[in-house]
């Protein structure tokens, strides 16, 4: 995994997914399900897929509530793209595909990308020492380097805005007030992966810094001029209008957030649009922007002192997934979530932009990859389990809360039902006594029993994306 932070939400993702409140949308009658807006017909696009995935998501998605935009990219087409629930639950303004959201930590991909840009031009080296552009930070003997900031192996603590306030924005007098101080450091650079936000917002001033130019502007003329990103800005905490926006909702309850208000930038703070992260995907197989020798740096996994790697590059996320290898990332921030995944070798993206704090992009994403790529992964197989057998796991499963869990035997088949949802779904069997949800692929059942072989609880356990699993939660079975 990249970080305990995305442990926590993964956690959280299963908490929801099973018996958070009921967020799934029903059909009416034959019809697409409710909150499918904006449908944009591509020539290429797989009528079965499209349907699989708006089946999908009607699940996730309410017409009611916040909801998502989805780009799914193959060999240089958009094979799918449409926006599905609210961008303005109030007002009843639907998520089009020419909705803006703010992309949170996706933002890190172009601050990496501008830090690459000066290095090819000359004005920098990744293994320059932060003290180069800080040169009144007191270091306490521990060489920091912008190859460090950049695969988050600085030691930094991520506490940079909990300090100063994510409306101040930071100067070069913050940031050396910042590392000069012993508390900002957790490890020595270089000896572990520290996920540090604070990380990113000195290498958005670094970009200032060298450039002579704001991160803003350095951003647009650079990046987002070049490839026709229109549509795409880095929020400077300005008071203006931005078009298109979808509200952020902390909560499936629509408890509104609010337009993005902050000053700080490099870690976050970009707002954009599918067509726009398009037009960034397709750019990162040329050299538009840097050579490929570059990009190819930026999307292998980073090495620590020891020799060991870790699952980061230069503002990307590394992995493979059942045999294929992505680079990607997540984005939090408000109630706006995000997550671009790309496969690079089949030439495959999807990309999920979300106003809604309940909902969980990377999921989503994860699953189109295999509705689309799963004869090509390395899935595991359900094994075939007599009926007979399977009446054991039957019956209802506690948990804390006053909550519970159905396990139900229906046609030959286990199925898993929450006490507060009106859906079930399918367990598909991995071993005699392991399931798989069949909706995502990613939520394991592991049934648990006594010492006279009698069905007692199971424990749910959620699939990382490095393939590991973690114990969420255990129901206990009522006897």
């Amino acid at each position: 995994m990249v970080s305990d932070v995305r442990k926590i939400s993964t956690i959280v993702l299963a908490t929801l997914f099973f018996f958070g409140p009921g967020i799934r949308a029903t059909p009416t009658d034959d019809s697409l399900p409710w909150g499918f807006n904006s449908t944009v017909f591509i020539r290429d696009e797989s009528a079965a897929k499209s349907n699989q995935i708006d089946a999908f998501l009607a699940t996730i998605v309410s017409g009611k509530g916040p909801g998502v935009g989805v780009i799914v990219i193959q060999d240089g087409k958009v094979v799918y793209k449409k926006g599905h629930g609210l961008a303005n639950v109030k007002e009843g303004i639907p998520i089009r595909v020419n909705t803006a959201f703010e992309i949170a930590s996706l933002t890190k991909q172009f601050t990496a990308m501008a830090i690459m840009m000066l290095a090819e031009r000359g004005q920098l080296s990744y293994d320059d020492s932060i003290q180069r552009f800080f040169p009144d930070i007191d270091s306490r003997g521990a060489r920091i380097t912008v190859r460090h900031l950049l695969s988050h192996t600085s030691g930094m603590r991520d506490s940079l805005t909990s300090l100063l306030g994510e409306d101040t924005p930071k100067r070069p007098k913050d940031i050396v007030a910042f590392l000069s101080e012993t508390k900002s450091a957790l490890s020595a650079p270089g000896e572990r992966f520290i996920y540090s936000n604070s990380g990113y917002i000195t290498l958005a001033l670094i970009v200032e810094i060298v450039s002579g130019m704001s991160f803003p502007l350095f951003i647009k003329e650079n990046i987002f001029r070049p490839l026709g990103m229109d549509n795409s800005i880095v929020f400077d905490g300005t008071k203006r209008e931005i078009q298109n926006l979808a509200l952020s909702y902390i909560d499936e309850a629509a408890t509104v957030g609010h337009s993005p208000t902050r000053a700080s930038y490099g870690h976050i703070g970009i707002i954009s649009t599918l067509d726009d992260l398009f037009r960034w995907d397709q750019a990162l197989y040329t050299e538009k922007l840097v050579k490929q020798t570059s990009l190819k740096q930026a999307l292998a996994p980073a090495k620590l002192n020891n020799g060991d790697t870790v699952k980061y590059g230069f503002g990307w996320e590394t992995g493979i997934d059942h045999g294929l290898r992505y680079v990607g990332h997540h984005g939090r921030s408000l109630g706006y979530r995000a997550h671009m995944r790309r496969y690079d070798n089949e030439h495959f993206t999807v990309i999920v932009l979300a106003n809604g704090s309940h909902i969980w992009p990377q999921t989503i994403a994860r699953k189109i990859a295999r509705m689309y790529l799963g004869d090509r992964m390395a899935l595991p197989k359900p094994i075939s389990i007599d009926p007979r057998r399977l009446r054991e796991y039957a019956g209802r499963y506690t948990i804390a809360g006053g909550n519970y869990f159905e396990i139900i035997l229906e046609n030959s088949d286990l199925w898993i039902k929450s006490s507060n949802r009106e859906e079930k779904n399918k367990l598909l069997a991995k071993t005699v006594g392991e399931f798989i949800d069949d909706d995502t692929g990613e939520t394991h059942i592991v049934f648990i029993k006594n010492e006279k072989g009698l069905v007692i609880g199971f424990e749910l356990k959620i699939e990382t994306d490095d393939e590991k699993l973690i114990t969420v939660l255990t129901a206990n079975k009522v006897l």
